[in-house]
């Protein structure tokens, strides 16, 4: 266990009903938003991403896109070079045509409720 793994734990002692995202932002984790473009769509290059990122602790979402890129990426660290580790992890197990990182200088809004005015009530 490490200091960050501590502070996590003590933020979950004091307050077990915070979520992923307060806990990130009160012990300074930053969000790197990294989209990639594939160019291979086979089921065998596929398998191995799934493989890759799934060994990954810091990739907390994974989303198949339309348009330019083909997936898009959430991952959480706490800095610069712990980001730059996750992506030579990345780039190491799986081959990307194109790799581009963008970082989340504030949140200015963060939710997980749904609109329930979608709903239909009979």
């Amino acid at each position: 266990m490490d200091k960050l793994d501590a502070r996590i734990l003590e933020l979950l002692q004091s307050d077990g009903a915070l979520t992923a995202a307060e806990i990130a932002e009160r012990i300074g984790l930053s969000k790197a938003f990294v989209t990639l473009k594939t160019g291979n769509h086979s089921e065998a290059w596929f398998e191995k991403f799934v493989r890759a990122v799934r060994d990954i602790p810091e990739v907390t979402e994974i989303h198949r896109m339309s348009g330019d890129v083909d997936y898009l990426i959430r991952i959480v660290v706490p800095d610069i070079d712990a980001y730059d580790a996750v992506y030579k992890r990345l780039i190491s197990a799986v081959e990307f045509q194109d790799v581009s990182a963008s970082f989340a200088l504030e949140t200015i809004k963060y939710t997980t409720a749904l609109p329930l005015d979608y709903l239909k009530l009979d």
